[in-house]
């Protein structure tokens, strides 16, 4: 759980910034949490567990994660499978297989 949260809180910090001083009543906590629900099920989906293990691998998604943001407007989650298996490759990950299995967060928890 904590490897996803990792990944998908900063990357919500790096769109709205530090999350502890956004009003949790304000539309801006409404678009961070929607954008964390959003790309904690992209990851689950998305990305091997391995490449989760890491920082190095957490830090590897997040990257990519933001480049697809900056590149691919709306569409930034719908990435590639050979996106991924080039990131699993190159971290040495053997588990191609995208899988949630061990990640029950939902987004509340995160």
């Amino acid at each position: 759980r904590w490897a996803v949260a990792t990944v998908v809180v900063t990357l919500a910090e790096s769109i709205y910034g530090d999350l502890d001083t956004i009003p949790r009543s304000s539309f801006k906590a409404h678009l961070a949490r929607a954008l964390m629900e959003r790309a904690r099920s992209c990851v689950l989906a998305t990305f091997p567990r391995s490449s989760l293990a890491s920082h190095a691998g957490r830090q590897a998604i997040l990257s990519l994660l933001l480049e697809r943001m900056s590149s691919q407007g709306n569409a930034w989650d719908t990435i590639p499978r050979s996106s991924v298996t080039q990131l699993a490759d190159a971290l040495g990950a053997v588990d191609h297989t995208a899988s949630a299995d061990g990640f029950g967060a939902t987004a509340m928890e995160i």
